[in-house]
């Protein structure tokens, strides 16, 4: 009788042993199937798109399926497909909330600390749209010209607007985008009184997106872009002074839907708050230089620079004793 209790007693544990191990791989199979998926959208702008495929790499780590849309358009296209669903996230700029809550006072949005703040607060509220964790650098808008112009002393917005009303000829090379939103190429006009006719604007958008932008024509001598743009060095400007401070600042920040966010907020920005804030102005102007001056592709910039910093740091070896 013993033996025969025996006997059940170790078939009974070799069976709830055996289905304990099979149900638990069963959910870990079912757990890799069902691991979430977002579509990660972007600006059809270079940098947007850099930062669109380091996004997308970041979350492929931390387990996530991604569908890459980056490069699809416009802030406004951008912001209607992150709303209506068509993509879960994207990487915004702070001072672009600026053209979404035209009620407040445009000083906020040229204080780093107090744009993002308010952008992250005004969003959610009313449109159920979450900031996460932003970049380091603070970037804006700037003019440069060809160093040929800033060696005649065209070195500051005032004397460029000066150059401009006493008959210099300009050529300004410009993302479309930033030719016609009222935070660009028309706010500059309006804080220094200056006037360029739609023969001196050039847009130099992607051919295609993902592509570098398109090099502007040989005869112009002015370009407005990002502070971070690689363009400036790769073509040789110089940045002009900007005493009225005229742009907003920049901070490239994630940002997604809060129903998402309520699913994998944390794991998210576990995935992505390290990248962001490991991008300051220097890192973003050396990541843009590979892409447009060294003419290599945004996805192997974006795993080049995961890859670098989330290696591990090598071991310091100790000093040598001497004897």
């Amino acid at each position: 009788m013993n033996r025969n209790r025996s006997f059940l007693h170790r078939t009974a544990v070799f069976i709830f042993l055996a289905v304990s191990i099979l149900s638990g791989y069963q959910t870990t199979v079912r757990a890799q199937d069902e691991a979430p998926q977002l579509t990660v959208g972007s600006k059809s702008i270079q940098e947007g798109i850099l930062l669109g495929k380091l996004m997308i790499g970041a979350l492929q780590q931390k387990g996530f399926k991604v569908i890459d849309r980056t490069g699809m358009g416009k802030t406004d296209d951008l912001r209607k497909a992150l709303q209506s669903g068509d993509i879960d996230i994207y990487p915004e700029y702070t001072g672009t909330a600026g053209l979404f809550f035209p009620e407040v006072e445009q000083s906020v949005w040229k204080d780093s600390k107090a744009g993002y703040e308010t952008a992250r607060r005004l969003d959610e509220e009313k449109n159920g749209i979450i900031w996460l964790t932003p970049a380091s650098a603070d970037n804006s808008w700037v003019i440069a010209v060809t160093r040929d112009l800033a060696e005649q002393g065209i070195t500051s917005l005032p004397k460029f607007a000066t150059f401009i009303h006493g008959g210099g000829k300009v050529t300004l090379a410009s993302l479309k985008e930033l030719i016609q939103r009222s935070d660009g190429l028309p706010a500059f006009a309006k804080a220094y009184q200056f006037e360029l006719g739609e023969s001196q604007v050039v847009a130099i958008d992607q051919r295609q997106p993902g592509e570098p932008p398109a090099v502007p024509p040989t005869d112009f001598n002015a370009l407005l872009t990002l502070g971070s743009s690689a363009q400036i060095a790769g073509w040789d400007m110089v940045v002009l002074e900007d005493p009225a401070k005229v742009p907003m600042v920049f901070r490239p920040t994630p940002i997604t839907r809060r129903d998402l966010f309520a699913q994998y907020g944390q794991k998210i920005d576990e995935a992505l708050g390290p990248v962001f804030k490991s991008l300051d102005m220097a890192t973003l102007i050396r990541l843009n230089t590979r892409v447009v001056v060294e003419k290599i592709s945004p996805d192997v910039v974006a795993a080049d620079y995961l890859k670098e910093i989330t290696a591990p740091a090598k071991p310091v070896d100790p000093p040598a004793v001497s004897h």
